[in-house]
């Protein structure tokens, strides 16, 4: 019975704590929506169904379509891994997939993987085109960081032909 009301307090502590959190951490104009609501899991809960945008078709729908006309340019290789990678984070997040088969996952992962290797590959600047070609030639793909770090090293070698690099690195 004394445990029950310790865990009880606890809770209540708990649940006081990260309420408050919430509240401090929303907009006016939000907290105001939710302020009378006594659990924080409901807060969240709420929060979460009204602001996460999952789901979001419109959202979904943007950022494929900034996958789709992005590719390196001037960009340097990890500027351009930076922005695939957050673009790629955000459409798995805006429209996730929900598998319940562990294969089924585990084969989605390899799936989804090679494709996004060679969306990395196939917008790379052209001055990587022996690199790319060497890559895709081995006939089987690497993994993703194995390709950007092949691509990485290509980088380095195209500056130390043109001079590009000083002494302490990339300049």
């Amino acid at each position: 019975m004394e445990e029950n009301l310790k865990e009880g307090q606890k809770w209540k502590m708990t649940n006081a704590l990260v309420r408050a959190w919430l509240l401090s951490s929303l907009s006016p104009q939000i907290a105001k929506q939710v302020e009378r609501i006594k659990e924080a899991s409901e807060i969240w809960r709420l929060l979460k169904g009204t602001y996460s945008g999952v789901g979001n078709e419109m959202l979904a729908c943007k950022i494929q379509k900034e996958l789709q006309e992005l590719s390196q340019g001037e960009k340097t290789v990890v500027d351009y891994v930076s922005e695939l990678k957050r673009l790629w984070s955000d459409l798995d997040y805006y429209d996730p997939i929900e598998l319940e088969c562990g294969k089924c996952v585990e084969k989605f992962h390899k799936w989804t993987e090679k494709r996004r290797v060679r969306d990395f590959l196939n917008r790379l600047n052209s001055k990587f085109e022996n690199r790319r070609a060497a890559i895709y030639g081995i006939g089987k793909l690497p993994n993703l960081e194995q390709a950007i770090s092949a691509i990485l090293g290509e980088e380095t070698r195209l500056k130390l032909e043109d001079g590009g690099l000083g002494v302490h690195g990339i300049s």
